[in-house]
């Protein structure tokens, strides 16, 4: 049987060889880092582990966590909380999305010590107010749902920042603005891809009737799970007038979870189109300028860069217990909303479908929660049998240190 190490190093063989070392140190830094980047050891794990019957077919994001709820802007640059990640989106059992989410937070207490024992208040609270929404069998409307402290001031400070803050972070001013390159954020790229990246944005935007000019492209770093994926970052200007945005360009590569499911995924043009059209569908408003975009025979998904720290982050604040409960209904009521929203859709069942599969079944919701507490203990295993494994690897001496790659340069 294959180690964990092993399992790792297979499914990430493809990503851009200047990029992974990043993504195995970004792993070793916590156990829910290690979480986070391993979504498809969960994938497999679940595949075979997860005994109870769940014949439902949602569209999820795939990659539930605590963390992968946060803010963003739509169009309208009007603030909204929702999940936000949906690179492995997929038609699933609904238990897919349940049992990633609670084992993220029994993960996390492990990580915060707080208590498990009390974590059930939390989960509780979520599953109670998921029931709610679903039993209703109507989604919510996101942006007037939020109650809890913990996410209205995420909102209120979304609200607050101003748009040359994130500009501020990223570029420097002058008569010809360019990209900063900021450890761990930023990584410099080939000139030859800016040029060519440029006029593919240029032609993208006079397509689809935006007003914006490319001035300049870096390579972005960011999340753990997709690193060592192409991510880049364009430098707009809006031709009628001096103002600058900032547009995020990631490539879309399959679902890791699609080869652990029984049962085939409808077909897509592309990945690209797979990953907006199910954001569209799942969140109650997607975020400013999600289109694809065709470069150098991958494609692309683009966004107005969305400021990566307005997440749920319970190392933050002082009784974190607490703060988790008391946001616990809201992130029922926002799961439960973005799977009713997909119901009836390319292959997902029907509204009846998910409440009989839910509703009034407490086998179901005490497999999820047992599964769960489980599996956290075997990714703290799994976690210090990865750490222990690239310990062993020899480093390169100090004076044969690669030579530093731009981000899509040939091995």
């Amino acid at each position: 049987m294959s180690t964990i190490a092993e399992r790792i190093n297979s499914f990430n063989k493809d990503r851009l060889p200047e990029m992974l070392p990043r993504k195995m140190d970004a792993m070793q830094v916590s156990v829910f880092g290690f979480f986070r980047g391993t979504c498809h050891l969960f994938a497999e794990d679940y595949s075979s582990g997860f005994s109870f019957e769940d014949n439902s077919r949602i569209w999820i994001c795939g990659d539930l966590h605590f963390e992968n709820f946060g803010t963003y802007k739509d169009l309208e640059r009007k603030v909204y909380f929702d999940i936000n990640d949906f690179d492995e989106a997929v038609l699933a059992p609904v238990s897919l999305e349940l049992t990633r989410l609670i084992t993220s937070f029994y993960v996390a207490a492990g990580q915060f010590n707080l208590p498990v024992s009390k974590l059930s208040a939390f989960t509780n609270e979520f599953f109670q107010s998921y029931y709610r929404v679903i039993k209703k069998g109507k989604p919510l409307n996101g942006y007037k749902a939020i109650r809890s402290d913990m996410i209205n001031q995420l909102i209120n400070t979304v609200m607050k920042r101003k748009e040359q803050d994130l500009l501020n972070k990223y570029v420097k001013p002058g008569k010809n603005p360019v990209f900063k390159i900021i450890d761990g954020h930023t990584f410099p790229v080939q000139p030859k891809i800016i040029e060519e990246l440029k006029k593919k944005v240029n032609k993208w935007a006079v397509k689809k009737g935006l007003p914006y000019n490319a001035l300049d492209i870096t390579f972005r770093i960011a999340g753990t799970g997709s690193l060592g994926i192409r991510h880049y970052v364009a430098l707009l200007q809006h031709k009628g007038e001096k103002k600058y945005a900032l547009l995020d360009i990631k490539e879309a590569i399959p679902s890791c979870n699609v080869p652990w499911l029984t049962f085939k995924q409808p077909k897509w043009k592309n990945q690209a189109f797979r990953v907006i059209q199910l954001q569209k569908k799942i969140q109650f408003m997607p975020p400013g300028l999600l289109k694809t975009l065709h470069f150098n025979d991958t494609w692309f998904y683009t966004k107005f860069l969305q400021p990566t720290q307005d997440k749920i982050d319970i190392n933050k604040p002082p009784n974190k217990l607490k703060m988790l409960t008391d946001a616990a209904a809201d992130l029922g009521e926002i799961v439960a909303s973005a799977q009713l929203r997909t119901c009836g859709f390319k292959g997902a069942g029907t509204v009846q479908k998910l409440q009989k599969q839910v509703i009034n079944n407490k086998a179901f919701k005490n497999a999820i929660v047992k599964y769960a507490a489980a599996y956290s203990k075997q990714v703290s295993k799994d976690y210090a049998g990865f750490c222990a494994s690239m310990k062993k690897q020899t480093p390169l001496p100090a004076n044969k240190k690669k030579k530093k790659k731009m981000a899509g340069s040939k091995k």
